[in-house]
């Protein structure tokens, strides 16, 4: 009798101790998703973190600087330029990217001039 006895308060214990277990991890858990969550919330919150793209645009290939790497594109990978009212859109054919580019000038760029440079070397610009 004495066996079944402690067979059965191990039992016991051993549920305890799970269910405290589970209940402490999920909880841990918990806490630091929020953490995180507070933390990029706040990072994304100052400009120099995101948004900082930087376009250099070559004869033969497009650079594009961004807050997570750097990357290359060919002109012969784009497979549309579409022109609206706001933006200008380079769609890469390849690894099916856009790459989108503001038409407000405040900064000093000249998009009359990349604009007239697609049209007239690369390719047909499509006009929303």
């Amino acid at each position: 009798m004495k066996t079944e006895d402690d067979l059965i308060e191990w039992e016991l214990q051993n549920l305890v101790l799970i269910i405290l277990s589970i209940t402490f991890y999920c909880f841990s858990v918990n806490a630091i998703c929020k953490v995180i969550l507070e933390l990029t919330s706040k990072l994304v919150l100052y400009t120099d973190f995101i948004g900082k793209y930087k376009l250099n645009f070559a004869a033969s290939n497009i650079y594009v600087q961004a807050p997570l790497g750097t990357f290359t594109y060919q002109w012969c990978q784009i497979e549309k330029a579409v022109l609206t009212k706001d933006f200008f859109f380079l769609y890469i054919k390849d690894d099916s990217h856009i790459i989108s580019i503001s038409n407000d000038t405040s900064d000093g760029r000249n998009m009359k001039e990349l604009i007239t440079f697609v049209e007239s070397n690369r390719i047909n610009i499509i006009k929303v």
